[in-house]
């Protein structure tokens, strides 16, 4: 761990009303084990492609905002951190690309639920660890982990460069499945995955308030060529109530876009550092066109993140 993560990790605990935490900084988890993995059914090209683009989530403004209030009263923001990206070097990277950097270490993400088979947008932010929406691993209201989750590295038109398997562990806040509309401050997830990123892995960074003033955000929207192509939209973005509000104007229907990537400061540089940060995902509208929201990383992120990076211990 850097010596700014640890600070941060400190400082978020001292900050902390309680013995040890509050509640929604505690983390879930669901542990894969080989066995379950035996029992996955084969997903083949015809079931990826009927795969249903996850939803827009419903959420009421007010129930944010009440929400926002509990957060501001509970808890004092700690300093803002980071965690670059990394890249293989350039020999490995020059085989099997079919997209550019910096999309080339994103794709789809499938998994299957009780009510069939569904897919979400997520991206590497690890050499095996990928990042998307709470709500494409867990059932808010129920508690159901989801399960066979696979990844399909630069997924374009039914291709991918290659197929990971989610193993080990899929983890996220406790507070997601919490009944108060709290639960969209932490709409995020990490799983694990059965092999490392061939194409490197983007940065993360939390408590970044007042560093970006907009933002990139990649991902699947059912309404951009049935969710076959990545869409890449950008635009203004505003933090209130532990929540991000991007306008970026792109297509209305953004089902499927759930877990992709908010970037910031964009760059298609590979060797530019301080770049692609992500900095919020894809988890929800509020019946305006062209406007979505994500949660704003805070220290609950950054504490969820050395717990998977340790083996979800």
């Amino acid at each position: 761990m850097s010596l700014l993560r640890l600070a941060l990790v400190s400082t978020a605990l001292l900050s902390l009303s309680g013995v040890a935490a509050l509640a929604d900084d505690e983390n879930a988890r669901l542990l894969i084990k080989s066995s379950d993995r035996s029992q996955e059914k084969e997903w083949t090209p015809e079931r990826m492609e009927k795969a249903t683009p996850m939803g827009d989530l419903t959420v009421d403004p007010a129930k944010i905002k009440a929400a926002g209030d509990k957060l501001r009263a509970a808890r004092k923001e700690g300093p803002p951190g980071s965690n670059p990206g990394a890249t293989p070097d350039s020999s490995a990277r020059a085989a099997g690309d079919v997209k550019d950097y910096p999309l080339d270490m994103a794709g789809k993400l499938f998994f299957r639920t009780s009510k069939g088979d569904f897919v979400c947008s997520a991206q590497f932010v690890g050499w095996n660890m990928l990042l998307t929406a709470a709500h494409c691993v867990q059932d808010a209201d129920t508690g159901e982990y989801f399960h066979d989750w696979i990844f399909a590295l630069q997924y374009n038109n039914g291709k991918y460069s290659k197929l990971y398997r989610a193993t080990d562990c899929v983890a996220n806040k406790k507070a997601w499945s919490q009944p108060d509309d709290s639960k969209y401050q932490v709409d995020y997830a990490l799983i694990t995955t059965d092999a490392k990123s061939k194409y490197g892995y983007f940065g993360t960074a939390w408590n970044w308030d007042g560093n970006y003033k907009e933002a990139y955000k990649i991902g699947y929207p059912a309404g951009v060529n049935k969710g076959e192509t990545m869409e890449v939209v950008h635009g203004p973005i505003t933090i209130e109530d532990g929540i991000v509000k991007m306008v970026h104007g792109g297509n209305p229907n953004q089902h499927g876009s759930s877990g992709g990537a908010w970037l910031a400061p964009w760059s298609t540089n590979v060797d530019e550092e301080e770049k692609n940060y992500v900095i919020s995902l894809e988890s929800h509208g509020r019946g305006e066109d062209g406007v979505t929201y994500g949660p704003y990383f805070d220290d609950r992120f950054a504490n969820l993140f050395d717990y998977v990076e340790n083996g979800c211990q």
